[in-house]
């Protein structure tokens, strides 16, 4: 019994083939890229909880980070956004047959 599917989750582990041995080089350099990114989020953090300097106030110091985090965050939705409707005009671009 899947006990995943039925509560609406699943996941998806994706493992190359002898097929797709040209693309390894490329899913190893993505893999590598994004642990790069977690292990300096999480460096972020780490040094956001407990300033590496005298502050003069803890509290101004964390709504300062954490203002910096909802805007950065707001800007990463925003270039996704923008690369997601890009994609699908191009799309509709595509699928539109024009007359020769």
């Amino acid at each position: 019994m899947d006990m995943g599917a039925q509560n609406g989750r699943r996941v998806w582990v994706v493992l190359p083939t002898y097929n797709e041995a040209e693309n390894v080089g490329r899913m190893l350099a993505a893999l590598v890229a994004a642990l790069s990114g977690l292990l300096m989020t999480l460096l972020y953090v780490a040094l956001s909880v407990v300033p590496i300097i005298r502050v003069e106030s803890r509290l101004l110091f964390a709504l300062k980070i954490s203002g910096l985090v909802v805007v950065a965050n707001a800007a990463g939705l925003g270039v996704y956004l923008a690369a997601l409707r890009r994609r699908g005009r191009e799309g509709r671009e595509q699928s539109v047959e024009r007359p020769a």
